[in-house]
């Protein structure tokens, strides 16, 4: 009796050490998350267009994918003779746009915007990537975040 007892006591042990006893972890994925700077305001809001801006650009060099998508009054800011849009405190629009072009930051705009407006692709500016249905979710692998002004 005594001999089955050790032999029941030494298969559990073993039925417990021969288990996987992994614990899962939770590791964060190495694809970045995408950052969507919506820009709807336009000259008439300068405060919040170059809120947008500034934001945008303050993402530049940073660990997410960005695109900066401008549509309904702000789809004129992205034409070859857009207007400089100023308020206190903020850089103007055309640097702060060009810095995104020149950082090859995604520019991206709406095309129905564009036909309302009038905008033909060669207006805009060299760069501008005219939405699609493909297009706009596929600039990043990772989650996207949107921050719409």
């Amino acid at each position: 009796m005594k001999a089955n007892k050790y032999i029941y006591i030494l298969l559990v042990f073993i039925g417990i050490a021969s288990c996987n006893n992994h614990v899962p972890t939770i590791s964060k994925s190495m694809e970045k998350d995408g950052i969507v700077i919506h820009i709807s305001q336009g000259e008439k809001n300068p405060h919040s267009t170059l809120m947008a801006l500034t934001l945008a650009n303050s993402f530049i060099n940073g660990d997410q994918d960005l695109l900066v998508y401008f549509d309904v009054d702000a789809i004129n800011l992205v034409t070859n003779n857009a207007p400089v849009v100023k308020y206190p405190g903020y850089e103007d629009s055309d640097m702060l746009i060009k810095a995104l072009y020149d950082n090859k930051v995604k520019v991206m705009v709406c095309p129905g915007c564009m036909a309302a407006d009038s905008i033909q692709n060669n207006d805009l500016i060299q760069g501008t990537i005219i939405r699609g249905n493909m297009n706009f979710f596929s600039f990043t692998k990772g989650r996207i975040v949107s921050l719409s002004y």
